[in-house]
């Protein structure tokens, strides 16, 4: 891992804010690809009794690691960062500490430190597919896409059940101009998250991108049907609508993008092309 390598959005706040949070040993996987600690326990109302357990039981790994996601949860990430590392001292093959501890890393933009942690809870654990795509999300976020795509498909091949890494990885696949791939995985991320907005409005641009117009209409329709608040999902439907030679429905989505957001740009310029067209 190069120390050049400096934080640059690719793919924007869309994939980024899909993951964050850190784990405890036993937390559940969540579909969305988000990894947040201790579901059934508040952090805040739960570290005092943490700190207990961890006083009783100093030489307890995954207490300590249990309570770095509970701090970390709480927004304490030094302390947090703390416990995983006391964590790693007491049982240095303790993946789930390496990645938690990436994850608090991440939060505090430490590209370094975040991708050395997950690269280590992968070497201890391969086939532990949510550092692999912590991993993407960092490389997304370095602007290396070449890395990520590597550890998405390496995600997918170790789980068929990561939406997100299917989600990001079509993205990829969009972004380089081979749409039949992207629509392939935004497919797959589909059957595992159906009501996922963010999926439908990727792929509604991969079938617009093949000139596929009606899959295109159906897919922002359903992104707007799911999220009527998202105004990039309203300007893609006006942006379909004014393709088909249909200008009422493009106008309606237009007037809606904007009422949601009054920059959108493509919305804006999209009602001055069609107020310059005869009736």
């Amino acid at each position: 891992m190069s120390k050049s390598i400096t934080t640059a959005p690719v793919l924007g706040a869309l994939l980024i804010a899909l993951l964050g949070g850190c784990q405890s040993a036993s937390a559940p996987h969540a579909l969305t690809g988000s990894t947040r600690a201790l579901p059934s326990s508040p952090a805040g109302s739960n570290i005092a009794s943490l700190s207990q357990v961890v006083a009783s039981n100093p030489d307890d790994a995954h207490a300590l690691n249990v309570r770095g996601s509970a701090l970390a949860e709480s927004g304490n990430l030094d302390a947090a960062i703390a416990d995983f590392s006391e964590a790693l001292a007491r049982d240095p093959s303790y993946h789930q500490a390496h990645y938690n501890r990436g994850l608090a890393h991440a939060r505090r933009h430490d590209v370094e430190r975040a991708h050395a942690d997950f690269s280590a809870a992968i070497r201890l654990a391969p086939s532990y597919t949510k550092a692999f795509v912590a991993r993407a999300r960092l490389m997304l976020e370095a602007g290396r896409t070449d890395l990520a795509m590597a550890d998405l498909s390496n995600a997918i091949d170790q789980s068929t059940e990561e939406p997100f890494a299917y989600f990001a990885r079509g993205r990829l696949h969009q972004q380089s101009g081979a749409h039949e791939a992207a629509i392939t995985d935004f497919d797959q991320a589909l059957a595992l998250a159906p009501e996922a907005a963010d999926v439908y409005l990727a792929r509604g641009q991969s079938h617009l991108a093949r000139a596929d117009r009606r899959q295109a209409e159906a897919d922002f329709k359903e992104a707007t049907d799911i999220d009527p608040g998202r105004s990039t999902a309203w300007t893609w439907r006006g942006l379909v609508a004014e393709e088909m030679g249909k200008p009422e429905e493009a106008r309606n989505a237009y007037v809606k993008a904007l009422r949601l957001d009054p920059k959108q740009p493509a919305a804006r310029e999209g009602l001055v092309r069609l107020s310059s067209q005869p009736t």
